[in-house]
């Protein structure tokens, strides 16, 4: 049985990072993560065209948390409230004990190994604390820094078909984490 019912937001801490809620205050990062061309490059989602946008999507993520669809976490370092990035489970669901996980860094915080920081927090809070039993993950096959993470992280491509038309949705990879997967990686 999955625990989505949050009382509260779960702030995780770790060496480096806090994970605390995404706020308005956070609305000119978000904007620039959401419509930098070099951190979109991978990511197949809508562009933000202006910082009414990421207003929007602020807001709409304070909603699906409310709804026990999304876990958002805004990453930030123990001195500053300043947003460096962000790390989320997203899409729960109850029915199929399993979420998606997304993230993202602002450039001058990437290759620092702050997201294998944030990435081993965010497993450990959804197969223990939400009861998952697995995440999935979504990466285009051109973005190795992603891969390499997740492969580090236990999870395992599952099959993956290119099928004329090539669109640029063909190009992307899934990978899945499962719970005993990830326990025994802990264990080793």
């Amino acid at each position: 049985m999955i625990n989505s019912n949050h009382d509260s937001f779960p702030r995780l801490r770790t060496e480096r990072l806090n994970f605390r809620p995404l706020n308005i205050l956070d609305a000119d990062e978000i904007y620039f993560l959401r419509s930098d061309k070099n951190i979109n490059k991978y990511l197949n989602r809508k562009p933000a065209f202006c910082r009414q946008d990421a207003l929007d999507f602020i807001l709409m993520i304070q909603k699906n948390f409310s709804l026990n669809q999304w876990v958002y976490w805004a990453l930030s370092s123990h001195s500053s409230k300043k947003l460096l990035g962000t790390i989320c489970l997203f899409n729960i669901n109850a029915e199929c004990t399993s979420a998606e996980i997304g993230y993202e860094l602002m450039p001058d915080y990437q290759g620092k190994g702050l997201m294998q920081e944030a990435l081993v927090y965010v497993l450990d809070y959804g197969f223990s604390q939400l009861g998952l039993h697995s995440i999935r993950a979504t990466v285009h096959v051109d973005n190795a820094k992603s891969l390499r993470l997740l492969e580090d992280n236990g999870f395992q491509s599952t099959i993956t078909i290119f099928s004329p038309p090539m669109s640029e949705e063909d190009y992307l990879l899934h990978y899945r984490l499962d719970a005993m997967t990830h326990l025994c990686g802990r264990l080793k």
